[in-house]
């Protein structure tokens, strides 16, 4: 399951965008809307969403703005650009901090549809290259007594053990 934000200063556009995601995606639990990047900073330390859908002009702090100091907080959370503003500046910000897409107002569906399975596959990666880490260092933990135990049997009962400890202590560090 992916939680998902949307902020957007104008309701409807909301709404618009929530019955979208509703109706194409299972996976998908809408945890919250804002309208405003104040209201976008304070949801998201409570709810910790995986991806934000954040309009960029809004009254008060912008969604530039925002994305700045949840990304501070939270590195993992995805970020989308939904705006009205086809401005060059805006994106070269966006790109810098690490936006994964940009589109465009008024929300064609089909290409909501496809950045928003983009960025869930993106998500998808990185979680399953932490439980592979994980699973790394779980092995690595069970592994490391059988190792240090053969570096005591090395030591006690090998003559020429040299070719060995050498062995050991690049393991061992």
């Amino acid at each position: 399951m992916f939680k998902l934000m949307i902020v957007d200063d104008e309701r409807i556009v909301q709404e618009g965008i929530k019955i979208t995601l509703e109706d194409q995606f299972d996976d998908i639990e809408i945890v919250g809307m804002a309208s405003s990047g104040r209201q976008a900073i304070e949801m998201s330390q409570q709810i910790v969403p995986d991806i934000i859908l954040m309009d960029i002009k809004m009254p008060g702090i912008n969604g530039i703005e925002a994305i700045e100091t949840i990304k501070a907080r939270h590195i993992n959370t995805k970020f989308i650009i939904i705006s009205a503003y086809e401005q060059f500046e805006y994106a070269k910000h966006a790109v810098k901090l690490g936006v994964s897409d940009y589109i465009l107002k008024p929300v064609n569906r089909e290409r909501l549809s496809e950045v928003i399975e983009k960025v869930k596959a993106e998500i998808t990666e990185e979680r399953n290259k932490k439980k592979r880490a994980i699973k790394n260092l779980e092995k690595l933990e069970r592994v490391m007594p059988v190792l240090e135990k053969g570096f005591i049997y090395t030591m006690l009962m090998n003559i020429d053990f040299k070719g060995e400890l050498e062995k050991y202590r690049d393991l061992f560090e």
